[in-house]
């Protein structure tokens, strides 16, 4: 529309009510007009749960509460593989540094239990071979000689004996 003569120009009305509105939902026509106004839900205070604080009204302040063994919330990393925190959390390197230390020392368990077991068969065959020597002895009452008994040698005199080597 055009105005081409001088004059008043006379907008036909909305049926949206003059006023303030709070937290509007609007609607605009395609000349610009409001055509449809309401007031929101206002103010709605955010709610929490868990580990989640809230605090203050206007505006509210959100925050994540510190965690630990016993309650939910935020923990600090930690790289360190000899911390006893309980507020803390493992960074992967410090996992990974703690999974090296214990393979090693598995392996050196595992290599000190092979040692031992060979140990152990190496005292059983000189405790058997020692017991032979004696069985052998005590049955030579007065003889006289050179015995050798696996890498033992023993001379005996009339039953007794007089070197071992």
């Amino acid at each position: 529309m055009a105005l081409t003569t001088s004059g008043t120009i006379a907008l036909s009305n909305t049926t949206v009510a003059p006023g303030l509105y709070t937290n509007a939902t609007i609607r605009v026509d395609e000349q610009g007009r409001v055509t449809f106004a309401t007031n929101g839900l206002g103010y709605v205070p955010l709610q929490a749960t868990g580990a989640v604080k809230i605090t203050g009204s206007i505006p509210q302040v959100v925050s994540v509460l510190s965690g630990s063994t016993v309650a939910e919330g935020v923990v600090q990393l930690c790289a360190s593989i000899d911390s006893s925190s309980t507020k803390q959390a493992a960074t992967p390197s410090a996992v990974k540094a703690a999974y090296d230390l214990a393979t090693t020392a598995s392996s050196n368990a595992s290599t000190a239990l092979t040692t031992a077991n060979s140990a152990n068969v190496t005292a059983n065959n000189a405790l058997a071979t020692s017991r032979n020597a004696i069985t052998a002895v005590n049955q030579m009452s007065g003889v006289s000689g050179t015995f050798v008994f696996g890498d033992c040698v023993v001379e005996i005199a009339n039953g007794l004996i007089t070197s071992v080597s």
